[in-house]
């Protein structure tokens, strides 16, 4: 009798100990699943806030900003290009057909640009104004962008109507102690000289003339005032 009674004090607390060790082994277990899942949720947000940092919300090209970046990291390496491809007679679209209307031609065309340029990085720098990285040197890269100027111009399908929107291009070859800026300032000196006849692309050459700041532009394109004449006085 006494044994049995001695064997039950010693095993009770025993048990309540083994219990509470469970219980609270059970607790943290399910602390560090939380903190697992909360962690896990945290990274997934600023994966998704990263990506829509540097992506274009219409065409989910790479934006500004990480065409930015990708130049600085390209900046001490050579033989690539960048190129920029503008819309020819965008706006009318926008103006007759309405804002839907062209986005529905930047999609396409963001699309027929990667389509048609494998292994190149597409960008959108805003409006219908593209950017492109070529991993080639200007002589092989400048057909391949011909090509795809082409592609853009084929007619678009939109609301019903058939369109032809054409594109003008530029092209810019990477050069040691050239700057993302100055390469960028080339690549738009040859867009210039592309649209003035339009739906080709033009690689950059020292000799060809950069555009006028738009102010100077206005200026020079402006009707000039006819003088008036001079009064005579007593």
């Amino acid at each position: 009798m006494s044994t049995k009674t001695s064997t039950n004090a010693l095993t009770l607390p025993g048990v309540l100990s083994a219990g509470l060790a469970l219980v609270c082994s059970l607790g943290w277990a399910g602390s560090a699943l939380r903190q697992h899942r909360e962690s896990q949720t945290h990274s997934r947000q600023l994966d998704a806030a990263r990506h829509a940092a540097a992506t274009d919300p219409l065409t989910g090209l790479p934006n500004r900003a990480a065409l930015t970046a990708h130049l600085a990291g390209l900046a001490h390496t050579g033989g690539w290009c960048l190129a920029m491809a503008d819309l020819d007679r965008f706006k009318s679209v926008n103006d007759t057909l309405g804002h839907d209307a062209g986005d529905q031609v930047l999609t396409t065309t963001a699309r027929r640009l990667a389509a048609a340029l494998p292994g190149a990085t597409v960008a959108r720098l805003g409006g219908d104004e593209f950017a492109i990285i070529l991993p080639t040197a200007v002589d092989r890269a400048l057909p391949g962008l011909q090509q795809a100027v082409a592609a853009v111009a084929r007619p678009q399908q939109v609301r019903g109507l058939e369109l032809r929107i054409g594109c003008s291009a530029s092209l810019a070859e990477q050069a040691a102690g050239v700057s993302a800026d100055e390469l960028m300032r080339r690549a738009d000196t040859a867009l210039y000289q592309a649209k003035q006849s339009r739906g080709r692309a033009v690689a950059w050459t020292p000799d060809l003339t950069p555009p006028l700041p738009p102010a100077v532009e206005r200026r020079q394109t402006r009707p000039r005032r006819s003088q008036p004449y001079a009064t005579a006085t007593a």
